[in-house]
């Protein structure tokens, strides 16, 4: 019966709808509902409730204790489209209403909302790490009250000003004195062949095929096609600024030209087709708003187009005290996205199967405050993107490559990139991520290979006393999968590219498959060398298959040799840090660590535990290694007199101490049933199955959980030699 509140409650805070949400009030205290990260209240902020938030903002702004429901995709997209780079504050933090009110820029009602939330210290640090982020500059708190630095208006809001009067003037101006021409430029229809572009009755659903070559003028544009275009194998120029607009009939059959900075189509609709069309780009140009080289937009089909791409792309937001945006781009589709017909109660995805790109020395250059990523066929996904491969090369700077989608929020299926991605960066406001298939993943990525090279360098200097994040990360297949849809998954996944991450201020982060796993992985495997390497007393994380687990980790494989340099490095052949399940796994290449402080394991670098409080209950999590085997030759070497901890399955499983119900209780991760039969060379703490525990641990072998004895070792075998367990 609570979840049906719960989703009605949200229904009407999209719809705004006093009614509904008062009758539900009724019936249960929904204002301390928690929606995954989002209370009530900013879920009203964020979709705008207004009526809602008028009602019940100062109610609802005094609540601290929450109800946890399911987290909604919708809210995750939406708050995504405006967290832009604060989207990394909020792995697992709840965005509280104060916070998403600064992010959604309402900064006026922050000011005056403020002084009745009380916030916690943790809110107040994350209120100014985002506006921080946003704007680069400092809030401040005094006597009850959040004070904001000002942000002046930037240079390009007063162009737009002007641009925006002189456009009123300019259309005026044509409309008083030339009205003869716009009516000369009408086109002149006819159905069937077509030798000339007036020809072509757009707005008619009647079918042309092209005899001749034809060429869009600059800035050519019509509102909308309702008409199929047979391209019969002839070529389409399109001149700077050129486009088509809205596509609801079908284009086919055709080679087209163009420079990029206009997409080819705004929309595709959701009953139209694009099929068999070569479109090659020749870039030069800077945008400033998310773009794709064929259709900015997709709910229909996308089929069989050949990309070709060579050239620059540059992406530019002014932020002169103004909100960093997010621009992200697609090479064939940006938004493949989707519509619910409520008459047909019908759901309509974007489709985009079986494209090609080839990229030729592409680059790209971007601002951290533009805060740029481009994806080789698609920018954003919520439909189908399935059977397409990237090929040739890109390189960008301050600008997050991935080969295939930047986001993806339904299917990534059976798609290949064997281009290679190069990024690299100086800004140090920037933390560069490089993929192969793709940035984010918030739903399903199955059967995919990466076989290019990744690279993702920083050499920006010395960050100085700052709390911001400083991050460098290079993957094979994911940077990030996480959210809170219950198919989430990465499978039957493949990297053979060799994988690099280095920096020189900053921590750095390599995997074959994904960085951060907080959803899972099954089935997945990496034959690329990895490396990841931070100077300057910074910290590495080199894991086979994936740098953090948070989410379990199921028949996956490496067979490649990982690498592993900085202060503090860790390094597993499946996973360097973990506090989940990583079960039926083998690892079968050398593990090398150089470090003052070293975590090494053929298996997992390093165990942690977590404890994660709940508003009724919390939970313990820690990594979980069964049924594994590491063949792997393990090496660890320490500098300026440090440790090194290497075991053959684990390097070092930590311990924490909780007190529950009044008794203090040990946990810790565990290693079951697994076989080591690789060989050691270290010169610290070493153990055929693990390499240290802490003493509780050591002595008890065991812990209770809800009455049984759970072992932390148990079968496990040295094949080589006797049994060593620490």
């Amino acid at each position: 019966m609570t979840e049906l509140i719960a989703e009605k409650t949200f229904e009407a805070i999209l719809r705004d709808d006093a009614v509904s949400f008062g009758a539900l009030m009724e019936k249960d205290r929904i204002g301390a509902y928690r929606y995954g990260r989002f209370p009530v209240l900013s879920l009203m902020y964020l979709f705008k409730s207004k009526k809602l938030i008028k009602r019940y903002e100062e109610e609802f702004i005094k609540i601290t204790s929450f109800t946890e429901k399911n987290e909604p995709v919708t809210a995750f997209s939406e708050f995504k489209k405006i967290a832009g780079k604060c989207l990394r504050l909020y792995f697992s933090e709840i965005v509280s209403p104060l916070e998403m009110l600064l992010i959604s820029d309402d900064i006026r009602r922050l000011k005056r909302i403020y002084p009745l939330a009380k916030p916690s210290e943790d809110i107040k640090k994350r209120l100014k790490e985002a506006y921080f982020i946003r704007y680069g500059l400092d809030v401040k708190y005094e006597n009850g009250r959040i004070i904001l630095d000002r942000r002046p208006l930037s240079k390009a809001r007063k162009r737009k000003i002007i641009a925006a009067c002189a456009g009123v003037f300019f259309a005026v101006a044509i409309t008083v004195l030339t009205p003869s021409l716009a009516i000369s430029l009408m086109p002149k229809p006819v159905e069937g062949d077509v030798t000339e572009l007036s020809q072509i009755d757009f707005s008619s659903k009647k079918k042309y095929t092209l005899k001749n070559d034809l060429v869009l003028p600059e800035n050519y544009s019509v509102e909308r096609v309702n008409c199929s275009i047979d391209g019969g194998g002839k070529k389409l120029i399109f001149k700077s600024g050129a486009t088509l607009g809205a596509l609801y009939g079908k284009f086919y059959n055709a080679e087209v030209e163009t420079s990029g900075n206009k997409p080819v189509f705004t929309l595709v609709a959701e009953t139209a087709e694009v099929e068999n069309i070569v479109l090659k780009v020749n870039a030069d140009f800077t945008a400033e708003e998310s773009v794709a080289f064929l259709a900015k937009t997709n709910l229909g089909t996308v089929e069989k187009v050949t990309l070709g791409v060579s050239g620059k792309m540059g992406a530019y937001a002014e932020q002169n005290g103004e909100e960093a945006i997010s621009l992200t781009f697609g090479g064939i589709v940006q938004n493949n996205y989707y519509k619910y017909n409520s008459q047909l109660q019908t759901t309509y995805r974007g489709t985009v199967r079986d494209c090609t790109a080839t990229y030729d020395g592409f680059s790209l250059t971007g601002t951290a405050g533009a805060n740029s990523a481009f994806g080789g066929i698609t920018g954003l996904n919520y439909g189908t993107v399935q059977g397409c491969t990237v090929s040739g090369n890109i390189s960008g700077d301050t600008f997050d490559i991935a080969g295939i989608c930047v986001e993806n929020q339904g299917l990534l299926s059976d798609v290949k990139n064997t281009a290679e991605l190069y990024q690299t960066t100086r800004d140090t406001g920037w933390n560069t991520v490089t993929c192969g298939i793709v940035i984010t993943n918030g739903n399903v990525v199955e059967n995919c290979e990466n076989s290019g090279n990744i690279t993702a360098l920083s050499e920006c200097g010395d960050l100085g006393d700052t709390e911001r994040e400083a991050a460098v990360s290079a993957s094979g297949i994911v940077y990030m999968s996480e959210g809170y849809v219950s198919s989430l998954i990465i499978r039957g996944c493949k990297n053979t590219g060799t994988v690099t991450a280095g920096a020189k201020y900053r921590n750095a982060y390599a995997s074959g498959v994904c960085i951060l796993n907080a959803s899972g992985i099954i089935s997945c495997s990496n034959y690329g060398k990895i490396s990841a390497s931070a100077e300057n007393g910074k910290e590495s994380y080199t894991g086979g298959i994936s740098a953090f687990a948070n989410g379990y980790i199921v028949m996956s494989e490496n067979d490649a040799d990982i690498n592993s340099f900085g202060s503090k490095s860790y390094i597993g052949g499946i996973a360097a840090k973990s506090v989940a399940q990583i079960y039926n796994c083998i690892s079968q290449g050398n593990v090398n660590a150089s470090a003052d402080e070293a975590y090494a394991g053929g298996i997992l670098g390093f165990g942690a535990v977590v404890r994660v409080d709940g508003p009724f209950y919390s939970s313990l999590h820690s990594a979980s290694i069964e049924s594994c085997i590491s063949k792997s030759a393990i090496k660890a070497v320490t500098t300026d007199e440090g440790t090194a901890y290497v075991g053959g399955i684990a390097g070092f499983f930590a311990e924490e101490k909780f007190d529950t119900s009044g008794e203090t209780v040990v946990y810790s991760s565990r290693a079951v049933g697994s076989y080591f039969a690789g060989n050691i060379e270290s010169d610290g703490y070493s153990g055929n199955i693990v390499g240290a525990v802490g003493i509780n641990i050591y002595e008890s072998n065991a812990f209770i959980s809800n009455g049984n004895e759970i072992p932390y070792f148990e079968e496990n075998f040295y094949v080589s030699n006797l049994l060593t367990a620490f």
